[in-house]
């Protein structure tokens, strides 16, 4: 996930896209929502959207 958000983070800064959001869903596995403490913050530093899905 890290490798995606950086790809995510290049593809922003260089204007190729306007906006990345990450959806997330409940995990069926584990019943946890949203990404993890450290993945989220990477994600918000990098300027990417986070939805968490009910």
């Amino acid at each position: 996930m890290k490798l995606q958000a950086r790809k995510d983070a290049y593809l922003l800064a260089n204007h190729e896209v306007t906006q990345v959001v990450w959806y997330f869903f409940r995990s069926a596995a584990t019943g946890e929502q949203g990404p993890s403490g450290p993945l989220a913050q990477l994600l918000i530093d990098s300027g990417i959207q986070i939805v968490v899905v009910p």
